[in-house]
């Protein structure tokens, strides 16, 4: 579960504890809000980036110490294909999914 703290910062207060060697943590958590670009207000694009995007950030990020020591936990981000081959009126949507797509190449 995460929680933001009075800085505004996301930290995961449950579930990391339960991670044992033989773990697989899966990120599947997403929203949408479709629009056109010349129509999408600034908090349809900030709110799909914050809950997308930094949502698997924080966990990946929360997660790390552990998946490293174990060498087995195993982390799998899930996302749409959108952020591969784009969609209209989902240009939110394409950046978060193909910045998760290359955040997780990364880590």
């Amino acid at each position: 579960m995460l929680q933001r703290d009075a800085d505004q910062n996301c930290r995961v207060i449950t579930g990391l504890e339960y991670l044992t060697f033989e773990t697989l943590v899966v990120i599947n958590a997403g929203i949408t809000r479709d629009n056109l670009l010349l129509r999408m207000k600034d908090e349809e694009w900030t709110s799909v980036m914050d809950v997308n995007l930094s949502g698997a950030f924080n966990v990946t990020r929360a997660a790390t110490r552990r998946i490293m020591k174990s060498k087995r936990v195993r982390l799998i981000n899930i996302t749409s294909v959108v952020g591969l081959q784009g969609n209209d009126g989902q240009a939110n949507n394409a950046a978060s999914t193909g910045g998760i797509i290359a955040f997780t190449k990364a880590v």
